[in-house]
C-alpha cells in the first residue's frame, strides 16, 4: 500500500476535528488520499487557488472543499478546509494555445 504523508495547518485540523460523524472523516480522508495520488490541476474538482501564499491548490466538489499545498510526492499540506455553501475562490487556468 502507497505511503501518503498529510499535514494539516491549524484552521484545517479544526475544521477536521469538529467533523463528528465518521463516515464523513472516512470520505475527507479518501479525498485527501486521492489528492496525493494526483494533485495536478484539472479544472475539474482541483484548481489554481490566489493567495498571498504562493502555489497553493484548491479541490471542491458539490459538498467539500479543501485549500492544499503540494509538498513533495505524496504529500500534501491542507490549508484549510470546509462544507460552507461558499467554497473558496478560484482562478482557473489558461488554456495553453
Amino acid at each position: 500500500m502507497p505511503e501518503y504523508l498529510i499535514g494539516l495547518d491549524p484552521s484545517a485540523r479544526r475544521s477536521y476535528e469538529k467533523v463528528a460523524i465518521s463516515t464523513e472523516r472516512v470520505r475527507i480522508d479518501r479525498i485527501l488520499q486521492s489528492i496525493c495520488v494526483d494533485p495536478v490541476i484539472d479544472d475539474e474538482t482541483k484548481f489554481a487557488f490566489r493567495s498571498e501564499r504562493a502555489g497553493l491548490r484548491v479541490y471542491m466538489d458539490a459538498e467539500f472543499w479543501v485549500v492544499y499545498e503540494v509538498v513533495g510526492p505524496g504529500s500534501i499540506v491542507a490549508v484549510n478546509m470546509g462544507f460552507e455553501e461558499e467554497p473558496p475562490r478560484v482562478e482557473r487556468e489558461e488554456p495553453l494555445l
